[in-house]
């Protein structure tokens, strides 16, 4: 009665991930010299080969300007977002978080301080302290001055919006995903 029920159990893979935490652990606070006993026997006994992990999916270059095209046509609120992402090389949400405080498009550089996240208790946006925790300086590419230029009429607040709400990263995504 006290174990899991099938149905509540999860995979092999993150049981075992779970049980390597428990024992490193032990090691790091108890027995430096201990040695967590996962052995290839035990994918074995379990019948269960571990996968591959699959190697970090990139757009090449022809990609990219289909998609970057297609986001123009369909979502044009996110291009000039999209652009960003690729002249600075940032996450969703650290493009999101950007504000016009952050950019000075005389110096041609931007300061990335935040990134935006979703609070499921509180059921709202906020932002917080990039994932590093460090402000990151980046030069603003000439491709990109321009079209912050266009977008800049109204320089107050945050870049990328929508009526002057936030923009949730799963917005973005979903957009990204259905171009």
């Amino acid at each position: 009665k006290e174990y899991p029920k099938p149905k509540d159990r999860q995979s092999f893979e993150k049981e075992l991930d779970a049980l390597k935490v428990i024992l490193n652990f032990y090691r790091r606070h108890k027995n430096n010299a201990y040695f967590v006993p996962i052995l290839p026997e035990h994918y074995r006994a379990a019948d269960f080969t571990k996968k591959e992990k699959s190697s970090a999916r990139g757009l090449k270059e022809e990609d990219l300007k289909r998609f970057l095209s297609a986001l123009k046509e369909n979502y044009p609120n996110f291009y000039v977002l999209a652009l960003t992402q690729i002249g600075f090389g940032l996450r969703i949400g650290e493009a999101v978080g950007l504000s016009w405080e952050d950019i000075d498009l005389g110096n041609r550089i931007a300061n990335i301080r935040r990134n935006i996240a979703w609070d499921r208790e509180k059921q709202e946006l906020f932002d917080k302290k990039r994932k590093n925790g460090k402000v990151l300086e980046v030069a603003i590419p000439e491709f990109l001055a321009l079209e912050l230029e266009e977008l800049g009429v109204k320089k107050s607040g945050y870049v990328f919006h929508r009526n002057g709400e936030l923009l949730k990263r799963q917005q973005v995504a979903k957009a990204y995903n259905r171009v």
